[in-house]
């Protein structure tokens, strides 16, 4: 797989140096030309990096992987997945990752996973350049999306998030195609797009929303009433899509209501949690590093691409000019104020539902170098140009680090390591260490066996709301994962029934009691497969 996905960034460097030679042809200048080589060289390096990854280090990746693989082969018969699960897939948002792995062109779930991982490097980049070109910005402000390329949800794993984030900036730059033609080309395709975009991500489709309410108010007097019409067309859609995903999801649901648990929050949390909010100028690319060098590498970064624009601005000489010429100047401020209270203000969680806020530091800081590229001068120097170049360098060169050294570091545990001798039983894990540089990164390992041998283990998903594949069988058949239990000493012997267990980290002496009818299968470094007696 790694040669093909290999062969297929060879093939994309070429696409991207015929591309780079038509704009040279295009470009008046020289700076113009210097800038599409360096976009795309760092667009190459970035797709050959995703292309030739075995394992990813997002914590979630797992889950969806293990989710695709379930879905592609539920109805083989050659496995047990319907016996113990149950998908509901149809018109159901987060799905398109699901849908996108399983397709029957992909030689395996795997393969697919890494393609549209492949594809977000490519489109999260492009995605910020086309919309500058839209609004007429300095084009050099673009490469300074690398830095924010393996943001928080890239990190995690959230597949939808991550695939939704290009997708909601090509929504606003057709949100501003069609506020300025408001042809019926532009508002079909952006009808589609938010389409699309629910299937990728429910919270990122009421945040596109969000923007295009905000840009009909900024266009007002420039609408005439069949422009009115023409934007509840294009939401209609979508609308009924949420509304009827919302309502059966609600249904099913036997935790407290949507209302309840948000008035419940802002009554008793959200002052007492406020301080999270502080890391928003640390949460993308913390992940590099343990403890505190990593929280002051997300604030290196962040702090960088501020001051590079804050510089930039500052040394022009018309500076109230930006605010004055620029038609697209007040749009791109309304979508940055909306990232930005969207962090301040939403829930940390509500129903259900975890992680929200933290998915906005990335506009927050996207739409900020949106801002940036226009209050630039239309030619900025040279040593600005070196210094956005020097940091997207340096970021990238931590991140291959960081992929590198994790692949080197788990080079052992592999499809051979995971294999049991017998495919019909359970599969459970104990977790006692699951940490990556500080991040618990092993936390869905277990999930693996799914993907690589299409079996049955425990597993956390099928419990979660909302997510395609949930469980069918029983708790006392199929046992809930508690995948955090073993590290913080509270394992108790629950899963003492599980025919084979996956363990990583020492048992503490407290827990030997309950491992004393398993025997070690096999071992790696960190990890060992263990049997249950009765099975040898």
């Amino acid at each position: 797989m790694q040669a093909l996905c290999a062969c297929m960034c060879m093939r994309t460097t070429r696409v991207f140096s015929k591309l780079a030679e038509r704009m040279k042809a295009k470009t008046g200048t020289s700076s113009e030309k210097y800038f599409y080589w360096i976009f795309f060289g760092f667009s190459a390096f970035h797709l050959f990096l995703m292309a030739t990854m075995r394992l990813y280090p997002f914590v979630d990746m797992p889950n969806h992987l293990a989710m695709a693989t379930i879905f592609k082969y539920y109805d083989d018969p050659q496995y047990l997945f319907s016996q113990y699960y149950t998908i509901n897939a149809f018109l159901r948002p987060n799905t398109f990752h699901l849908w996108f792995c399983s397709l029957d062109i992909f030689p395996s779930v795997e393969f697919g996973n890494t393609i549209f991982l492949c594809l977000y490097v490519i489109l999260f980049p492009l995605s910020v350049l086309c919309v500058i070109k839209k609004i007429e910005g300095n084009l050099w402000y673009a490469l300074l999306s690398f830095v924010f390329m393996y943001n928080y949800s890239f990190s995690y794993g959230f597949v939808g998030s991550i695939i939704s984030i290009p997708l909601v900036l090509f929504i606003f730059c057709s949100t501003l195609n069609f506020f300025q033609k408001c042809t019926l080309p532009s508002s079909f395709s952006l009808m589609l797009l938010f389409v699309l975009l629910f299937f990728m991500h429910a919270l990122a489709t009421l945040f596109a929303l969000l923007i295009l309410g905000v840009c009909c108010l900024v266009y007002r007097k420039k609408m005439s009433p069949a422009g009115f019409v023409s934007v509840f067309v294009i939401i209609a859609p979508v609308l009924l899509l949420v509304l009827q995903w919302w309502l059966s999801d609600s249904a099913s649901y036997e935790g407290d209501g949507l209302l309840d648990s948000v008035l419940a929050y802002y009554k008793n949390d959200f002052l007492p949690g406020y301080k999270l909010r502080l890391g928003l100028f640390l949460y993308d690319n913390y992940a590099l590093f343990k403890g505190a060098a990593g929280y002051l590498t997300g604030l290196f970064f962040t702090s960088s691409t501020i001051i590079i624009i804050l510089c930039s601005y500052c040394t022009r000489k018309d500076r109230k000019r930006p605010f004055k010429t620029h038609r697209c100047f007040v749009p791109v401020a309304a979508f940055f104020l909306c990232a930005l209270a969207c962090f301040l203000c939403i829930p940390l969680g509500f129903s259900g539902y975890n992680y929200v806020f933290e998915r906005f530091p990335v506009y927050v800081f996207v739409t900020f170098i949106l801002c940036g590229s226009l209050a630039a001068s239309e030619k900025i120097g040279n040593v600005l140009k070196y210094t956005i170049v020097i940091v997207v360098l340096l970021h990238s060169g931590l991140w291959y680090g960081y992929f590198r050294e994790f692949n080197a570091v788990n080079q052992d545990f592999t499809k051979a390591f995971t294999d049991v001798p017998e495919k019909n039983k359970i599969v459970g894990g104990l977790l006692y260490d699951f940490k990556y540089r500080g991040k618990p990164v092993y936390r869905h390992f277990l999930d693996y066996y799914i993907v690589w041998h299409r079996g049955i283990a425990l597993t956390r998903f099928i419990d979660d709301r909302s997510l395609p594949v949930q469980r069918k069988a029983d708790k006392t058949l199929l046992p809930r994962y508690y995948e955090n239990m073993a590290a913080h000493g509270r394992y108790d012997g629950r899963y003492q029934n599980m025919h084979y267990l996956f363990v990583r980290g020492d048992v503490p002496d407290k827990d030997e009691k309950y491992m004393q009818d398993y025997r070690v299968l096999r071992s790696i470094a960190h990890w060992k497969a263990y049997q249950k007696d009765t099975l040898l």
